[in-house]
């Protein structure tokens, strides 16, 4: 069966985003007429509306929904794959988790989650979206990547 896609307007941007991409936990933009910023979907409701959580300028916490039609993927650039908690190598192209379980390929200006050491490394998935890095991670470790640096 093939999987529901929708295809919405941020800006001037097309973007055709596959629901099943997006769950709980992931980083998201939201961005409107005057505001552009990172949140985190804490919920879906009927792949239309999204609960993403907020922090006011005080530091406090909230909850809030809001269409789909304002959500679009972070593309993942180096200085977040840093943020993220991954750290560089001095000698390649690659970042790695600090346990060297798993890193990420800049070669090719493509970027591609990988698994293995420096010999021998299978390329798992290219990447586009933060959100896409987080549920892969997600998927092979049963543990969410730490939002703490963004």
């Amino acid at each position: 069966m093939k999987k529901p896609t929708i295809t919405h307007e941020n800006g001037n941007n097309a973007n055709t985003v596959l629901y099943a991409a997006y769950r709980i936990g992931n980083l998201v933009k939201w961005k409107d007429e005057d505001t552009e910023c990172y949140l985190t979907i804490t919920g879906i409701v009927l792949n239309d509306i999204v609960w993403v959580e907020w922090e006011w300028e005080d530091g406090e916490r909230d909850d809030c929904d809001c269409s789909i039609d304002f959500i679009s993927g972070i593309k993942i650039t180096e200085d977040l794959i840093l943020k993220l908690g991954f750290e560089q190598s001095k000698t390649t192209d690659k970042f790695f988790t600090k346990d060297n379980s798993f890193g990420i390929s800049t070669a090719g200006n493509k970027f591609r989650f990988i698994q293995g050491n420096f010999v021998c490394q299978l390329v798992l998935r290219d990447l586009e979206f933060i959100h896409e890095l987080q549920n892969l991670y997600y998927a092979l470790t049963g543990n969410e990547i730490s939002l703490s640096g963004i």
